[in-house]
């Protein structure tokens, strides 16, 4: 069967104040903890980043990708005065290699959250298997 851990900011937050997550060993404590510090704090706030850094290349940096047209009508766009000096620019090119970045950035921070909800997961599901109720 499959299966994942995760926790909301709600499930933490009552764990935390009501002393459970004292119940579990220091070691299924401090994972929890990482895990959910390293999602709320990092991953979500980077997710906003990300959203308004690519938001912002598309309307001001690379309009193209917006534009749900006709082959014809792309091209034309391209044709407008202006248009390929802005695609040729270093103002493109340096905020293409800045979204590129943030990107990447980010996979690596997913990449460390997939990571930190498996020593989690793997603890709870040990501590689990080990305590169970007849």
């Amino acid at each position: 069967s499959w299966r994942t851990f995760f926790m909301n900011d709600g499930t933490y937050k009552t764990l935390l104040n009501n002393g459970r997550l004292q119940n579990f060993p220091s070691e299924i404590e401090d994972a929890i903890k990482e895990y959910y510090e390293y999602v709320s704090k990092r991953v979500r706030d980077n997710n906003v980043i990300v959203d308004n850094v690519s938001l912002n290349y598309y309307l001001d940096h690379h309009p193209m990708c917006l534009l749900l047209a006709e082959k014809s009508q792309k091209v034309a766009f391209m044709n407008t005065p202006g248009i390929q000096s802005k695609y040729e620019s270093i103002d493109f090119y340096t905020n293409t290699i800045g979204l590129r970045n943030r990107i990447f950035a980010h996979g690596n921070q997913l990449k460390e959250y997939v990571a930190i909800r498996a020593t989690a997961d793997s603890l709870l599901s040990g501590f689990l298997a080990d305590h169970q109720t007849p």
